[in-house]
């Protein structure tokens, strides 16, 4: 019974995580941090899909991509588990190339050039609109 108790209180705390990232993100979409919206926006979807992972009594795995897709697995019925997949998807590398000034092809991929107002607004709103539906769904399992 303990472990289940945990695992509820964490989740709870997932969300309330996730909520922060974005609100990080949103505060650094107002200093045109753009890479930092980038990165605060995966970070606030990730969060959100952990909270989802220990609301089923599942232990959250560390590995990133290993959350999505123990969350995909999860909630695979619930009806907007497509644009998850899809926000997945298009999110997922810039968690690193928001974050690293790497060389590529004998160039250095600034992160702090390669994105923009329109690319960070895009971020934040996509992972809103997941993160308000999944944390619908997991407030109606709550009261199960």
């Amino acid at each position: 019974m303990e472990r289940k108790s945990l695992l509820k209180r964490q989740s709870k705390a997932y969300l309330k995580v996730a909520k922060r990232q974005l609100a990080m993100a949103e505060s650094l979409l107002e200093k045109e941090l753009y890479e930092g919206v980038m990165f605060h926006s995966y970070q606030a979807l990730e969060s959100i899909l952990a909270a989802g992972i220990a609301q089923r009594l599942h232990s959250v795995p560390r590995p990133h991509k290993e959350k999505i897709n123990t969350f995909i697995a999860l909630y695979q019925n619930i009806p907007f588990i497509n644009e998850i997949k899809l926000i997945s998807r298009l999110l997922y590398p810039h968690r690193d190339k928001s974050l690293y000034a790497d060389i590529e092809f004998g160039e250095i991929r600034d992160p702090t050039l390669i994105y923009s107002r329109e690319d960070a607004l895009d971020a934040i709103n996509k992972v809103k609109g997941v993160a308000e539906k999944t944390e619908e769904i997991l407030k109606e399992e709550d009261l199960q």
